[in-house]
């Protein structure tokens, strides 16, 4: 009895001691801080990097301009240089969700009244002539403008078709050199001077010309290539430079158009002449409708609301 019951004393003394190494080992490892597992070397995104691109509003504009203005023609007799105008437009600025070199893309229409000013000198016969042409028109340019933060504001680049309005216009024969009617009575020599002539509508008192009476001189419709570049404050300021280059012919051609039809009915008329020796003729006085396109520099100062 009594080897019994140390033999159970034995057991549950092995057994109590097990428990407990058992429970002060968890202990142990409960209260030893845990380590993170080391990061890879080499980290792959899953996801695509945003790059985040500042942009504008919709914004309303007012600009006030100076313009230098000359033509470029087919006609050697005739030079043009530049003259100064002004101008005073609105605009208008419409971003679009198109983003290019950490930069963002808008449409940009103006609509702009222009004062614009040519000079020109033409030789016919050895004798010169010197005018001014003095246009009043509306222009319509519609850029698609890309915009770029940099420093307190927004550089930008802009390009666009503009459709160009002449409201009215004329042109002012301001002597002819070298043309001398006479003298007065002081033996002075006289030179002969010329009236206005309009360019956008008839002119019958045009007398330079009289095929041009009935017909304007110039489209009242043309149509130009605007580029631009510029500079726009956070505070609203803006500064910009801009090229308009013509595309279109401004000569009407309605005027030469009449004349060839008149000088073609008059050689018709001529007996004794062959249908050769009348078209030979014909091809010697007929007028080729010349081509003239204007071009435009421009430096705007603006307000952006």
């Amino acid at each position: 009895m009594i080897k019994k019951y140390t033999m159970r004393k034995i057991i549950l003394a092995c057994v109590a001691a097990i428990f407990s190494l058992s429970f002060i080992n968890a202990q142990e490892v409960a209260a030893t801080p845990q380590e993170e597992p080391a990061l890879a070397e080499d980290l792959t995104l899953t996801e695509d990097t945003v790059i985040p691109v500042k942009t504008r509003n919709f914004l309303l504009g007012a600009t006030l301009g100076l313009n230098m203005t000359t033509y470029s023609n087919s006609d050697n007799d005739l030079t043009a240089s530049f003259g100064l105008g002004g101008q005073i437009g609105i605009s208008c600025d419409v971003p679009l969700s198109v983003y290019l070199l950490r930069g963002y893309f808008s449409i940009n229409p103006e609509l702009i009244f222009a004062y614009q000013t040519v000079g020109l000198e033409e030789k016919y016969e050895g004798v010169s002539f010197k005018s001014t042409d003095r246009i009043y028109s509306m222009n319509i340019p519609v850029h698609l403008k890309w915009n770029k933060s940099a420093g307190p504001g927004f550089f930008y680049v802009a390009a666009g078709p503009m459709l160009n309005m002449g409201l009215g216009g004329t042109n002012k024969w301001e002597q002819g050199v070298d043309m001398k009617v006479g003298e007065d009575k002081d033996g002075k020599d006289i030179i002969r001077t010329f009236d206005r002539n309009l360019l956008f509508q008839a002119d019958p008192d045009n007398m330079a010309f009289d095929f041009t009476r009935e017909n304007a001189l110039y489209n009242i419709l043309n149509f130009s290539l605007n580029f631009k570049l510029g500079y726009e404050f956070e505070s609203g300021l803006s500064f910009s430079a801009a090229y308009q280059l013509g595309v279109s012919n401004m000569i009407n051609k309605a005027p030469y158009d009449d004349y060839n039809r008149a000088l073609r009915a008059e050689i018709n008329l001529f007996e004794g002449m062959t249908q050769a020796q009348k078209d030979a003729k014909y091809n010697e006085f007929k007028l080729d409708v010349p081509t003239q396109k204007s071009s435009s520099i421009v430096f705007s100062i603006g307000y952006v609301f």
